[in-house]
């Protein structure tokens, strides 16, 4: 079993509230996204932690370029994508049927995918409370794999 929730994830949006002027305007085709939370994915996995984006175009395009340029540097490790903001997830969900793990799930599915060597690679740009609640999970799930890499955010050099 997995390691409990450090926080509440908040609820989908439903109802009244779930309509297109809730979400705003067009944002790009979903269709064009790929989550990166499938199975099977072998012993080596790079998980790319971003803060997340509501806007197709821009996940797709600039968290998926980040993600696609990995996975190209690192042929032999599966890449996949967790987001630390659940609103953001819940977002995409409710408007887009996409489902996006956060960084709980993501670690979960890597240890029931046997996974043995995980690195985390943040996108986050600076320290903050998403990148602390990053640390703090990975430290709770850190003796369930054989190793545990985790680099920092781009412009904070504190997590050792």
């Amino acid at each position: 079993m997995g390691c409990p929730d450090r926080r509440t994830e908040k609820e989908l949006v439903e109802g009244e509230n779930a309509d297109p002027d809730y979400f705003g305007r067009d944002t790009g085709d979903a269709s064009k996204d790929d989550p990166l939370n499938g199975d099977e994915i072998g012993e080596n996995e790079l998980l790319v932690v971003s803060f997340g984006t509501s806007f197709n175009d821009s996940r797709a395009e600039d968290i998926g370029g980040v993600e696609k340029a990995l996975q190209a540097a690192y042929p032999d490790w599966s890449v996949r994508r967790a987001f630390t903001a659940q609103i953001i997830i819940n977002h995409v969900q409710a408007r887009d049927d996409e489902k996006i793990d956060n960084v709980d799930q993501a670690l979960e599915r890597a240890v029931s995918n046997g996974v043995k060597k995980l690195i985390i690679q943040p996108t986050h740009l600076m320290h903050g409370a998403e990148y602390d609640e990053l640390k703090e999970a990975v430290d709770s799930y850190k003796d369930k794999f054989e190793s545990v890499n985790h680099r920092r955010a781009a412009a904070w050099r504190g997590w050792k």
